[in-house]
This record gives C-alpha cells, structure tokens and sequence, in this order.
C-alpha cells in the first residue's frame, strides 16, 4: 500500500510476484529501490504500521470468502485464484460472468 501512496502498487505488486516470495525488510526496501519509490516514505509506513489494519481487513474478507492464497479474485461473490503471478486460468472469469 505504501507503493500505492507513491503511484506505483502495480510495478510493486507485479515485482513481488516476479521476484519470489521473499518479504522480509530488506527486501521490501530493496523492490523499493528497484521501483524507484521513497524509501524513508516506505520506512515510514512500515515503522508506523499505517496499512495494517489496512491489510488485516483485507486478510479476513478474504478468509471470509474463502480465499486460500494470492492472486485471488472475486466475480459475482465466486472466488478464484490464478494458477500463475499473473491472473486466472483463461476463461475462468469470463465462466463466472455468464452464471
């Protein structure tokens, strides 16, 4: 969300899902740097915790629906959730617009 703040959560959001799973600091500070984002802006946010409850009410909307991990979507109240970093299974949305 702090990339959000800065323009760029879907440069953020694509990187991570390229880059591998590692989430840790270092290497949050390290995609920003990459992306070209404010890195004491970034430090900010996660010194402060600004997104969290952000994130948690995501995490349970999610649970609550059924979510089992990311990337997930959601058509007409149906789940899905994409067999690579980058979307559904082809025709899988277009399934759940036509129900």
């Amino acid at each position: 969300m702090a990339a959000h703040e800065q323009g760029r959560f879907r440069e953020r959001r694509d990187r991570l899902f390229l880059e591998g799973a590692r989430l840790d600091r270092a290497a949050l500070e390290e995609h920003a740097r990459a992306l070209g984002l404010d890195p004491p802006r970034l430090r900010r946010a996660l010194d402060t915790g600004a997104w969290d409850a952000c994130v948690e009410a995501d995490v349970v909307e999610a649970q609550r629906r059924g979510g089992v991990g990311t990337p997930a979507f959601f058509v007409n109240g149906q789940g899905g959730w994409a067999l690579g970093p980058w979307g559904p299974s082809p025709g899988s949305s277009t399934r759940k617009l036509r129900r």
